[in-house]
C-alpha cells in the first residue's frame, strides 16, 4: 500500500542504545501501520519494546546514546526521520501527542496546572494568554475534573492519582491531536478509577477521530478498548490481528502463552495459572534464529537457526513462527 493510505506508515523501525555491554536493540526492524479513528493496542512483558517504539515515534530519544533508522517512517504525509528539530516540536503535541505511564513525573512538581497546560495550548493554536486558559479549563472540564477552575491553579502534587492522569490526558488532547500515543495510561490506578479513565478516553477518541496507539499490560483493556493488536517480544513484533483474532485463533505460541496466563471467569479454577518458562532474552545478545526459542515448547532446529519472518497466516493475521500453531496445538 502507499504511504498515504495509513495516517502513521512504519517500516523497518530500528532503535539501538550504545552501553558499556554493546549495543541493545530495544526495537528490532519492526513495520506496521495506524489508520485514522483506529485504536491499535500493543502488549508484551516489560522491557519487549512498547515504550521504545512510542518514543521513537516522537523522536524523543536522545542520540546519543539511542540511535534510531526506519526505512519508512511517516506521519501525515510526512518523513518523521527528515524533519528538523523545529519542524517535529511543531508535530509534538499538536498533531502527535502522548500520555506517559507515570502522570507524577511527567508533570512538572514545581508548577501549576494552568503553566503546563496553557504553554502547549499557546504554542500550537495561537491563542492568548485568556483564551487559552478558557480553553485549558474546558479540556479539565471534559476530562472530568470538578471545579476545573480552581484545580487549575493547583499543583501536580495536591491532585490525586486518578485527577493527574485526568490533567494528563487533558494535556495531550488540548491541541485537537490526530493520533495520541497512551504509555500504559492506567498503571497504578485502583480498578475503580482505571475503568474510568479508560471509558473517558475511548469515549473522547470516538468524538474527535483520534488514533490511538494504547501500549499495555492488561489484556482485558485490550479486549475493551482496540481494533488492532500488535504483540510485541524482545523488540520484534511476532503477532498481529485484530482484537478478535488475538483472542480467539491466537497463532504464535508467545501470544497463546500470554493468553493462558489471564484468569477466566468462564472456566473453574481447580489448578495454578499457566506461566511461560524462563526469562525474556538480552537484548544486548540476542539469540540466533527466534528470540522466543528457549522459552517455546515447540522450538525445532529451524528456530535455533532462522529467525521467522512476519508472514500472513490469514486475511489481517500475520504471525512470526515457522509452524502454523493454534491454541488446540498449545492445549
Amino acid at each position: 500500500m502507499t504511504t498515504d493510505t495509513h495516517l502513521l506508515d512504519v517500516v523497518g523501525l530500528r532503535t539501538e542504545f550504545r552501553s558499556a555491554r554493546g549495543t541493545v536493540t530495544a526495537v528490532n526492524r519492526i513495520s506496521f501501520h495506524i489508520d485514522a479513528g483506529e485504536i491499535v493496542g500493543v502488549v508484551g512483558e516489560s522491557g519487549c519494546g512498547k515504550s521504545a517504539t512510542a518514543l521513537s515515534l516522537m523522536r524523543l530519544i536522545s542520540d546519543p546514546p539511542g540511535i534510531i533508522t526506519a526505512e519508512r517512517l511517516r506521519f501525515d504525509g510526512q518523513d518523521l526521520l527528515s524533519l528538523s528539530p523545529s519542524a517535529l516540536r511543531g508535530i509534538r503535541g499538536k498533531k502527535m501527542s502522548m500520555i506517559f505511564q507515570d502522570p507524577m513525573t511527567s508533570l512538572n512538581p514545581m508548577l501549576r496546572i494552568s503553566t503546563q497546560m496553557i504553554e502547549g495550548i499557546r504554542l500550537h493554536m495561537g491563542l492568548s494568554k485568556r483564551d487559552a486558559q478558557a480553553r485549558a479549563i474546558q479540556m479539565l472540564r471534559m476530562v472530568g475534573i470538578p471545579a476545573a477552575e480552581r484545580r487549575i491553579r493547583d499543583y501536580p502534587h495536591q491532585l490525586s492519582g486518578g485527577m493527574r492522569q485526568r490533567v494528563v490526558i487533558a494535556i495531550a488532547l488540548s491541541c485537537d491531536p490526530t493520533l495520541v500515543l497512551a504509555d500504559e495510561p492506567t498503571t497504578a490506578l485502583d480498578v475503580t478509577i482505571q475503568a474510568q479513565i479508560l471509558e473517558l478516553l475511548r469515549s473522547l477518541m470516538r468524538e474527535r477521530n483520534t488514533a490511538v496507539m494504547l501500549i499495555t499490560h492488561d489484556l482485558g483493556v485490550v479486549a475493551g478498548m482496540c481494533d488492532r493488536v500488535l504483540v510485541m517480544y524482545a523488540g520484534n513484533i511476532v503477532e498481529e490481528a485484530t482484537r478478535r483474532d488475538i483472542f480467539y485463533h491466537p497463532r504464535h505460541p508467545y501470544t497463546i502463552g500470554l493468553l493462558r496466563s489471564v484468569p477466566r471467569l468462564d472456566v473453574e479454577r481447580s489448578h495454578r495459572l499457566p506461566q511461560i518458562e524462563g526469562l525474556p532474552p538480552d537484548l544486548a545478545r540476542l539469540p540466533t534464529g527466534c528470540a522466543f526459542q528457549a522459552r517455546c515448547p515447540f522450538v525445532t532446529d529451524i528456530c535455533r537457526q532462522t529467525a521467522p519472518a512476519l508472514r500472513e497466516v490469514s486475511p489481517g493475521h500475520r504471525a512470526a513462527c515457522h509452524y502454523d500453531i493454534t491454541r488446540e496445538d498449545a492445549a
